[in-house]
């Protein structure tokens, strides 16, 4: 990961935080919210540039489904987030 620690990425994208990263010069936007007395958990990721759309959200009970499913999702050009971790550039941390 460019500008960041990967691990730390995930560990964000886990506690529900909102991240900005790059990735082939597309911009994305990642967030999520619910918990504690909120259920379910969601968790969803949104391209903002070159056009916004919303790309995957998912929504679940459990936390850890949300950070699997993103973790499973081939949102990077139809890559993985592991596959295209060496080219993403956080760019909010």
């Amino acid at each position: 990961m460019i500008n960041g620690d990967a691990n730390y990425f995930l560990e964000c994208v886990y506690d529900l935080h909102e991240l900005i990263h790059i990735y082939h010069d597309k911009k994305y936007f990642i967030q999520g919210y619910g918990g504690w007395n909120e259920k379910p958990y969601t968790l969803e990721v949104q391209l903002w540039e070159p056009e916004e759309k919303m790309l995957w959200n998912y929504s679940s009970e459990n936390i850890q489904d949300c950070y699997e499913a993103y973790l499973n999702a081939p949102l990077y050009d139809g890559k993985v987030f592991w596959d295209a971790e060496q080219e993403i550039e956080w760019v909010d941390e």
